[in-house]
């Protein structure tokens, strides 16, 4: 029996009939007409083998040699196996691997979440990834308490340890480092912003801890929010709940991969009005201005020439105490309005500081109406690294995102 499944942008092809205890198991990769950057597979695990999951080893074949690689099991209703490829793995390769029987490696969590002080952490081995901030945070004193905030992350780290994000910046107090509200929408027959905070029509809340996962391939952090309309008077209401899933891949260059994905799903009818502002944001550090940072996206714009423009990724980098550092920030394909306009802060902005602000705006040029009873899901992938990269690398980055590879599974 085959059976093709497209999971998580990669195409998977079983050939096998039934599960069954006989390993191994041979699978086979084609990268394709694109280079791989340790690409991370997936295959469903029960239709290959019931084996128990601690003696199962996955080999790489190179020659006459068995090189191992570590795998990461999730258990759901269904078993599935994770792992990734090696890094830069030229196009048009085929990759053997053998799923055998054995107990001979130890498997550890290189990709790990810790919840700290109303805090959940990725962390990929000792260095810190990201911080997900699942309490409120309130305001600096003197400011209006409508600028509290919960479900944002920051810090987002450099692989050198450097502090990417800003939050609360005088300028913009409602600015929270990477969050994903959206500034004009139609909720109710009511105009509802859930951007400006101070206006008191919405805000977005964390509402709980969905789960976390963590292993050698990857780490987990899935959450509940609500975008809350009138959040302060009795007629308070969820106008969408949101699956807020982010995760961290054991990448083994000094870089940092990191995938954002937001499931979101209406109470009521709900528009999401053409705006300049809303969507997937990220506020950059304070340290990078028009001096000390740069900007480029897929089409070759730089931030005077891309703002309302479209873009399948874009690159920012710049000066940090511990050295240069940057962010290559893509758009999945599935998106809506995809390759989505970018609102992006021009050189002289902010007062002629030129400081960092990048938005993927789907609703920029058009509005997008969300239906009750429907999930609307918009994903990210970041790549964050220490110096530079050239637009040459982001592109092979962008290809290996949204072209998938293909995998035939079955038994030997």
């Amino acid at each position: 029996m085959k059976t093709i499944l497209l999971i998580s942008g990669i195409i998977i092809l079983h050939s096998f009939s039934g599960c069954s205890d006989h390993l191994p198991v041979k699978i086979t990769i084609n990268t394709g007409e694109f280079k791989r950057f340790q690409t991370v597979i997936s295959v469903d695990l029960d239709s290959i083998s019931n084996i128990n999951d601690n003696k199962l080893v996955l080999y790489l074949k190179d020659g006459s040699e068995r090189i191992p690689v570590p795998i990461q099991i999730v258990k759901t209703k269904r078993r599935r196996m994770y792992w990734q490829l090696p890094d830069e793995v030229s196009a048009g390769t085929q990759l053997i691997y053998e799923l055998v029987n054995k107990r001979d490696l130890k498997k550890g969590k290189s990709q790990s979440v810790f919840n700290s002080d109303g805090a959940f952490i990725l962390k990929k081995s000792h260095r810190n990834v990201l911080r997900y901030n699942a309490s409120t945070l309130m305001p600096p004193p003197g400011e209006d308490e409508a600028f509290r905030r919960s479900g944002f992350v920051h810090p987002l780290f450099a692989p050198n340890g450097a502090v990417l994000t800003e939050i609360q910046p005088k300028d913009h107090i409602h600015h929270y480092g990477i969050w994903n509200p959206w500034a004009k929408t139609t909720f109710q027959a009511e105009e509802v912003d859930f951007w400006n905070l101070k206006k008191r029509q919405g805000t977005v809340q964390h509402a709980r801890v969905l789960n976390t996962r963590q292993g050698d391939v990857f780490a987990q952090m899935e959450f509940l929010h609500n975008h809350v309309a009138w959040p302060e008077s009795t007629r308070q209401t969820v106008a969408m709940a949101e699956r807020h899933i982010i995760r961290s891949f054991n990448m083994d260059k000094d870089i940092f991969m990191v995938e954002f994905e937001f499931h979101l799903t209406p109470r009521d009818k709900i528009t999401l009005e053409e705006y300049r502002y809303g969507g997937f944001v990220f506020r950059g550090t304070a340290r990078w201005t028009n001096q000390t940072s740069d900007f480029i996206t897929s089409e070759g714009l730089n931030r005077d020439q891309a703002d309302g423009q479209r873009a399948r990724w874009c690159i920012v980098s710049g000066e940090t105490p511990q050295g240069r550092a940057g962010i290559l920030f893509m758009g999945n394909p599935a998106n809506y309005n995809h390759p989505e306009p970018l609102r992006v802060w021009p050189s002289d902005g902010n007062g002629g500081r030129g400081d960092v602000f990048i938005n993927f705006s789907p609703t920029r040029n058009t509005s997008w109406e969300l239906k009750p009873g429907n999930t609307y899901v918009l994903s990210y992938r970041l790549i964050v690294f220490n110096g530079q990269m050239e637009s040459e690398t982001a592109a092979a980055y962008w290809n290996d995102y949204a072209n998938p590879v293909t995998i035939k599974a079955g038994r030997r």
